[in-house]
């Protein structure tokens, strides 16, 4: 049993709950922040999830776009997989597709974008 999973065992958003995404996707940011490199690999999980539960078309995707891409920053500094920054730059590119000019969020998924093309 990992040392986080208290966090998740009480979780009050089970499958088919409408605002899963958002605890997946808050709890993987809280996850990637507390233990960093212990528990990346599994704040990518929930990630993924989370995006899956955001469908094109849904109104938060462009965050779990934006977060994932954060986590796959963070591991390819740990591991240096170049597929890794790749995939975190393609995931920012959509982000940016969903937060046009204008938008509120947009400034930060290009400074994500410009800090991840400056990895590589």
């Amino acid at each position: 049993m990992k040392a986080y999973n208290f966090i998740a065992k009480p979780c009050l958003c089970p499958e088919g709950h409408p605002d899963r995404d958002t605890y997946l996707n808050n709890l993987a940011l809280s996850l990637t922040f507390r233990f960093y490199h212990q528990v990346v690999y599994d704040a990518i999980s929930l990630y993924e999830e989370a995006l899956r539960l955001c469908p094109v078309g849904h109104k938060y995707r462009d965050f779990s776009l934006d977060n994932q891409g954060l986590a796959l920053v963070v591991r390819f500094k740990e591991r240096g997989d170049i597929d890794e920054i790749t995939q975190a730059i393609s995931f920012y590119r959509d982000t940016l597709t969903l937060r046009p000019p204008g938008h509120p969020d947009r400034h930060t998924t290009l400074n994500n974008l410009a800090l991840a093309l400056n990895q590589i």
